[in-house]
């Protein structure tokens, strides 16, 4: 199925992430990016591991992570929380600061295209 609604969630606000998950949305994205404050990336990282890990088998296929950009200081710790998922966990580019490829990217796409 093509998704066709993507509901965003700041990764810092987990009390909405139950309530993004019950919503019609086809795909909720747990933002860790523009949506959180510099001072709020290492709770909101937590806050999303701990919903990846508790998210029921059948919820996991509408939920991405949107993760902070390569030359940022996040980036490793970012890939760090998708990368020892049993499940594959979606993950969406950030929004590009500059035009080069980054590591776990597809080939260049539109900022905003996400992927599973």
């Amino acid at each position: 199925m093509i998704p066709r609604s993507y509901l965003f969630v700041p990764g810092n606000r987990a009390e909405r992430f139950d309530k993004a998950l019950a919503s019609a949305a086809d795909v909720v994205v747990l933002d860790l990016e523009d949506a959180v404050v510099p001072d709020d990336k290492a709770l909101a990282r937590a806050a999303v591991a701990r919903c990846l890990a508790a998210a029921d088998a059948a919820l996991r296929p509408r939920l991405v992570v949107r993760i902070n950009d390569q030359s940022t200081p996040w980036f490793g710790d970012d890939l760090a929380l998708l990368w020892p998922r049993p499940t594959r966990t979606a993950r969406c580019c950030p929004r590009p600061k500059r035009l080069t490829r980054w590591p776990g990217c597809a080939p260049p796409a539109p900022a905003s295209r996400c992927w599973r």
